[in-house]
């Protein structure tokens, strides 16, 4: 299962923070109204994330088995700005380790509502591959094609089922 999944927090600029969701609600289908493969998704109050994830109001993928795409997206309407600043967790708690065919994709920005689509531009954060151990890349995206910008210098061990981790991007006015 190839995952793909929008900005779960998204600041824009370091005066004026301004969050699209942390799904405190409950609800992705409003305030804000996320789209994609819906009925794949949940959000779970109490994650099996760690200790201490009460009122954790995770997003995770509810598909057990399958191939595929399942994604959610949803539009940023207000300016940019100059800088802006993502942080999400991602993680996975399953019997299934990260391989490349099943990589787990976050994007920050694209400039199509369907990512998959074979013209998308953006950025997106990657997890998971066949080359041994797996590391964070933060990859460009050209019609459709994606090109390495940074790749992590550490990596979660090949094969761990049971991971978790923060990523923080930030872009600034020159890049």
């Amino acid at each position: 299962i190839h995952i793909l999944s929008g900005v779960f927090l998204l600041f824009l600029s370091s005066l004026s923070a301004q969050v699209i969701d942390t799904f405190s609600d409950g609800d992705f289908s409003s305030s804000p109204a996320w789209s994609g493969n819906t009925s794949d998704w949940e959000i779970v109050n109490t994650s099996t994330c760690g200790a201490g994830a009460s009122n954790s109001y995770t997003l995770r993928l509810a598909v057990s088995s399958g191939s595929g795409t399942k994604y959610l997206t949803i539009q940023r309407t207000a300016s940019w700005g100059t800088s802006q600043s993502w942080g999400f967790w991602m993680g996975r708690r399953s019997s299934s380790a990260a391989a490349s065919s099943k990589m787990s994709y976050v994007w920050l920005y694209a400039n199509e509502s369907d990512v998959t689509a074979s013209t998308v531009d953006g950025y997106r954060i990657r997890f998971g591959d066949n080359s041994g151990d797996d590391e964070i890349v933060l990859e460009r995206i050209d019609d459709g094609s994606a090109t390495a910008v940074i790749t992590s210098s550490g990596a979660v061990s090949n094969g761990l089922t049971d991971i978790g981790f923060l990523v923080r991007v930030t872009r600034n006015s020159s890049s």
